[in-house]
C-alpha cells in the first residue's frame, strides 16, 4: 500500500496479484473514506458494494478492466456512500430486478467512462442527487439503459445509451436533472422518457431509431432545447398529460408515426422547432393553452430565415405547409396561419427565403372599392395576378361573383371579416369558384349566393379541380351551400363562421384527405362519397333546414370525427352506408330524434363520445353490421342504444348507459351482438330484447327498477347467452372470474345483491333464470377483500420480508398492514412481484405510524412477494 497523502492512501487492486489486493470488495474493506483504489486491467467476478467516500479507477480503462457478477442476484457496484467515484470500468453480469451500478440514497457521486452492458438495469439511481454520470455507456441490457428514481439535481453528459430492451434513458418521479449531448439509440421502448417528472433539462440529445423518441409522461415544466428526435418507429417528441413545458430548436425527422404527440397536455411553448416527418403532429384529448409561435422578432430561425416566430413545417415528400406556402413579403414567415386543430395554431409558421421566391412573390396586389388601391374589384386583381400572389383586400363591399383560376392568396387587410364583404353579384351563381390549387381565402363575409358561397373542383358540368386549398377566419351566410367541395381534396377549413345556408359545408364526388377544424356551422356538414376527411373540434348547431348535423352517407369511408360539439339538430350525426369511419370523443346533444343514427352502415368504430338529451334515440343502429361502440357515455335519451331490423354482428363494449328509457333495446333480427362490460343503470328498463338471437350478454352491470324484459308479441322466441364460460380474469365488480352480469336494483333486492357465494368466487352459487329461454347460468356477486396481516421481519439492519400466498379467491384492493405493537416502524415503500412485474407503489404513512397502507395486488392469484422496506427508529 502506497501513502498518497496523510488523508487519503491509494490501494492497488490486481488479479492476477503482485498488488495491495486482488479483489476491489476486499481493497474497500480495508479503505477509508478519501482513499483512492487502482484496479489494473483484469475480469474481477464480484459484486462490489462501495459504502464510504473512496475514489474506484481503473489503470487501463473499460476495455480490459472487467467487473463480473459473481451473483447475478444482486447489483455489480451497490453505492451507498457520498463522494464516490467509479472510472473506467466494464460493468456486467447484474440478474433480475439488478442494476451494473446502483446508486442508493446518496449523494455527490461520480460515474465516468464506464461500459454498463448485459445486467437487467444498466445504471439506476434510486433516490440519489447531485451525482455526475458522464461518457458512460449502458448498452444490451435487459431493461433500461439509465434510470432515474426520485433522484433528483443529477447531471448526464456525454453518455451513450443503446441497444437496451426497454428505455434508453428514463427519469421518473426526478426532478431538476440535466441530460446534455448524451446519444441514445436503438432502444425498444423510448429513448429518453420522463414520467412524473419535472424541472429537467434536455439540451442537444441524439434520440434516434427508437420505438419513440423524448416522451414526457405527466411531466411539466421542462426545457427540450437542441435535441434531435428522429427515425422513430413512433412518435419523434410525445407530450402525454404534461404541461408547461418549453421545446425549442429540436429537429424532429423522418418518424414514422407522427413528429410530435400531444394529448391532453396544454400550455406549452413549441417554436423555432424544424419538424420533417410523413405527420408532423396528431393532437388527442384536449391541449388547450399551447403556444406554438413566438412573438415576431429580428434573428436567425432554425430554417435560416431573418425572423423568429413559428416552427418549419417540412415532409419528406415536399408537399409540408412551409414547404407550400410562401412569405410575400420575404420574411421567412408563411402568409397565412398552420392550424393544427381548433386549440392549436401556429400564427407565424416558418418557410424558406430564395432568390426565386422573391422575385415571384414579392407582388402584393390590393384591392379597395374606392378606388385607393391597384385594383377596385377581386376579380380584376385576380387577372392581373400572377402565381403566388398574395391580393390584399381592403374593407368594403364588394359585389361580384369571383372565379379563381390561379394559386393565390386572397385576404382581408383587416382580418376583419365583418368590415370586409363579398356578395354574389348574380344571385344565382357563386361568390368564390376556386378552379386552382393552392388558394387562400381569409378574412371575408361570403354571402348571397343562391349557389354556393364558395366552390372548389367540379362546378355545373365541368371537369375542373381544386386542391390544397385554405379557408380560414371567414363568415359564410345567406347561400344555398355554404362551402361544396367536390372532386376536391386536402384542404384546410379552418375557423370559419358558417350559417344561415341551406347546407353549411358539402363534400361530394370523392373529395378526400380534407380537414375541417374549428369551424361554428349551423346548417349541417354533409359528406357523399368523400374519404379520409378529418372533421374536429367543430360546433355544429341546427337551423329550419338541416336534416343532421353531420351526415356520411353513399360510401363515405374511413373519415375521423373527433372533439365536435353537435348541438339541437333533428339527428346529431348520421352515417347512411358509410363504413371504416372512427367517431371518437364527439359531444351529441338535444336532438329531437337520434343521437346517432347507423343506417346501412358497417364496421364504423364509436369511441368515448357523449350522447344526451336526445328525445327518441340516443344511438340507434339500423340494418347495420359489425359496428363497434366502446366507452361512450349514453344519458338521458328515450332509448339508449337501439339496435333493429337486421342489425348484426355489432360490438358494444365499455359504454355507460344510464337514465334512459330502454337503456338497451334489441329489436326483429338483431342477432349475434356482444353485449360486454357495459354499465346500464338508472334505466325504466335495462335491456330489451325482441326477436333476436345468438347475442352475447355478459360481463355487464345492470342497476335498474326493471333490469331485463322480452317481446311477446313475436313470431320468434328471444334465445341469447347471458354468460361466457367461467374464466379467471378480472369482471366488471372487480372478482377473478368472467362469467355472466351482476344484476342489481336501486333497492338493493337484484339477484346479485341476494344471492349467496359459498366458495367466495364472485359467482353466484344458483343460475338467475331471465324467461324460459334465457338464463344467466354464472351470475356476478361482489366479494369482499380479505384483510391480510404481515408482521416484520426485520432485524437490526431495519429490513425484511414477508411471503404471502393469496388464496384462490383473493381480489384487488386488498388491505396489506404491517403490524407493530411497539409502533417503532416507518414503512418507506412497497414492491410487489409475480412473473416479471415489478412495480413501486406510493410511499408510505407518516414515520412511526407502523402501517403499511392500502394498495392493489394484481394479479390477484398467486404466490405475491412483497418486499418493504423497513426504517426503525431506535436504528434510524
Amino acid at each position: 500500500m502506497s501513502i498518497g497523502t496523510a488523508a487519503a492512501a491509494t490501494i492497488t487492486v490486481d488479479d492476477d496479484g503482485g498488488a495491495d489486493y486482488i479483489s476491489i470488495q476486499t481493497a474497500v474493506n480495508n479503505s477509508t473514506d478519501g482513499d483512492t483504489i487502482l484496479v489494473y486491467p483484469g475480469t474481477y467476478n464480484e459484486n462490489v458494494d462501495v459504502y464510504k467516500q473512496l475514489n474506484i479507477t481503473s489503470t487501463g480503462g473499460a476495455s480490459v478492466t472487467n467487473v463480473v457478477a459473481a451473483s447475478e442476484g444482486d447489483h455489480v457496484f451497490d453505492i451507498t456512500a457520498d463522494g464516490v467515484s467509479i472510472n473506467g470500468f466494464s460493468v456486467s453480469g447484474a440478474g433480475y430486478y439488478k442494476a451494473g451500478i446502483y446508486l442508493q440514497s446518496c449523494s455527490n457521486n461520480i460515474l465516468k467512462n464506464n461500459n454498463v452492458e448485459n445486467n437487467y438495469y444498466g445504471i439506476y439511481l434510486h433516490y440519489s442527487s447531485k451525482n455526475t454520470l458522464t461518457s458512460n455507456t449502458a448498452a444490451n441490457n435487459d431493461d433500461k439503459g439509465i434510470w432515474l428514481h426520485h433522484s433528483d439535481n443529477n447531471v448526464l453528459t456525454d453518455n451513450i445509451a443503446v441497444n437496451n430492451n426497454d428505455i434508453g434513458i428514463f427519469l421518473s418521479s426526478s426532478d431538476n436533472n440535466m441530460l446534455a449531448n448524451n446519444n441514445v439509440e436503438n432502444n425498444a421502448m423510448e429513448s429518453i422518457r420522463l414520467f412524473s417528472s419535472s424541472n429537467n433539462k434536455l439540451i442537444n440529445n441524439t434520440a434516434e431509431d427508437n420505438n419513440c423518441g423524448i416522451s414526457l409522461s405527466s411531466s411539466d415544466n421542462n426545457v427540450l432545447t437542441d435535441n434531435t428526435a428522429a427515425s422513430s418507429n413512433g412518435y419523434g417528441v410525445e407530450l402525454y398529460h404534461s404541461s408547461n413545458n418549453t421545446l425549442t430548436d429540436n429537429n424532429v425527422e423522418n418518424n414514422v408515426r407522427t413528429g410530435i404527440y400531444l394529448s391532453s397536455s396544454s400550455n406549452n411553448k413549441i417554436y423555432n422547432n424544424f419538424f420533417n416527418n410523413p405527420d408532423n403532429a396528431e393532437l388527442d384529448g384536449i391541449n388547450t393553452g399551447n403556444i406554438w409561435n413566438s412573438t415576431k422578432a429580428a434573428g436567425t430561425n432554425i430554417a435560416g430565415g431573418p425572423n423568429l416566430g413559428g416552427n418549419y413545417w417540412a415532409k419528406p415528400d415536399g408537399t409540408g405547409f412551409s414547404q407550400t406556402h410562401i412569405a410575400s413579403d420575404g420574411d421567412g414567415i408563411c402568409d397565412v396561419s398552420y392550424v393544427l386543430d381548433g386549440d392549436n395554431t401556429d400564427y407565424l409558421p416558418l418557410t424558406n427565403i430564395t432568390t426565386s421566391d422573391n422575385q415571384s412573390t414579392g407582388n402584393v396586389i390590393t384591392v379597395d372599392d374606392s378606388g385607393s388601391a391597384n385594383y377596385t374589384s377581386i376579380q380584376a386583381a385576380i387577372n392581373a395576378a400572377s402565381p403566388g400572389n398574395t391580393i390584399l383586400v381592403y374593407p368594403g363591399t364588394y359585389t361580384e361573383n369571383v372565379d379563381v383560376n390561379k394559386e393565390v392568396i386572397i385576404k382581408s387587410y383587416s382580418g376583419n371579416p365583418d368590415n370586409t364583404i363579398v356578395k354574389a353579384a348574380s344571385s344565382n351563381d357563386h361568390v368564390f369558384y376556386l378552379n386552382a390549387d393552392n388558394v387562400t381565402i381569409s378574412g371575408l363575409t361570403i354571402k348571397d349566393a343562391d349557389a354556393d358561397g364558395i366552390r372548389a373542383g367540379e362546378f355545373r358540368g365541368s371537369s375542373g379541380t381544386s386542391n390544397n386549398n385554405t379557408l380560414i377566419n371567414n363568415i359564410i351566410t345567406g347561400n344555398d351551400f355554404g362551402i361544396s367541395l367536390s372532386y376536391s381534396s386536402g384542404n384546410v377549413l379552418d375557423n370559419n363562421s358558417i350559417s344561415g345556408n341551406n347546407i353549411s359545408i358539402y363534400m361530394g364526388l370523392y373529395s378526400g384527405n380534407n380537414i375541417l377544424n374549428n369551424n361554428r356551422v349551423s346548417d349541417g356538414i354533409y359528406l357523399e362519397m368523400s374519404r379520409n376527411n378529418i372533421l374536429s373540434n367543430n360546433r355544429v348547431t341546427a337551423d329550419d333546414y338541416s336534416y343532421a348535423g353531420i351526415l356520411l352517407e353513399f360510401d363515405s369511408t374511413n373519415n375521423t370525427l373527433r372533439n365536435n360539439t353537435i348541438l339541437d339538430n333533428n339527428h346529431g350525426i348520421v352515417l347512411e352506408n358509410a363504413a371504416y369511419n372512427k367517431l371518437d370523443n364527439n359531444t351529441i346533444l338535444n336532438s329531437s330524434v337520434h343521437g346517432i343514427m347507423l343506417d346501412g352502415a358497417y364496421k364504423n368504430k364509436f369511441n368515448n363520445n357523449t350522447i344526451a338529451n336526445s328525445s327518441s334515440f340516443g344511438i340507434t343502429i339500423y340494418q347495420s353490421v359489425y359496428n363497434m361502440l366502446e366507452n361512450n357515455t349514453v344519458l338521458s335519451n328515450g332509448i339508449g342504444i337501439y339496435l333493429n331490423l337486421d342489425s348484426n354482428n355489432n360490438t358494444l363494449t365499455n359504454n355507460i348507459v344510464s337514465d334512459n328509457g330502454d337503456g338497451i333495446s334489441l329489436n326483429f333480427h338483431s342477432d349475434n351482438n356482444e353485449l360486454t362490460g357495459n354499465t346500464i343503470s338508472n334505466n325504466n328498463r335495462g335491456i330489451y330484447v325482441a326477436d333476436s338471437v345468438n347475442n352475447m350478454i355478459f360481463n355487464n352491470f345492470f342497476n335498474n327498477s326493471i333490469n331485463k324484459e322480452f317481446g311477446t308479441d313475436y313470431d320468434m322466441e328471444s334465445d341469447n347467452i347471458w354468460n361466457t364460460t367461467q374464466t379467471a380474469r378480472t369482471n366488471i365488480m372487480g372478482g377473478p372470474y368472467l362469467g355472466g352480469n351482476y344484476w342489481a336494483t336501486p333497492k338493493g333486492t337484484g339477484f346479485s345483491q341476494t344471492c349467496t357465494d359459498s366458495d367466495g368466487d364472485g359467482i353466484c352459487d344458483s343460475a338467475y333464470v331471465l324467461d324460459g329461454n334465457n338464463t344467466d347460468y354464472l351470475p356476478l356477486t361482489e366479494i369482499t377483500a380479505p384483510e391480510k396481516k404481515i408482521s416484520s421481519s426485520g432485524g437490526g439492519d431495519g429490513f425484511g420480508e414477508a411471503t404471502i400466498r393469496e388464496p384462490e379467491n383473493a381480489i384487488d384492493n386488498a388491505t396489506m398492514s404491517a403490524q407493530d405493537d411497539s409502533k417503532l416502524l416507518s414503512v418507506e415503500s412497497i414492491e410487489y412481484s409475480e412473473e416479471g412485474e415489478v412495480e413501486t407503489i406510493d410511499e408510505a404513512t407518516e414515520e412511526g405510524s407502523g402501517t403499511i397502507p392500502g394498495f392493489s395486488v394484481l394479479p390477484a392469484i398467486g404466490v405475491l412477494l412483497i418486499a418493504y422496506i423497513i426504517h426503525r427508529k431506535k436504528d434510524h
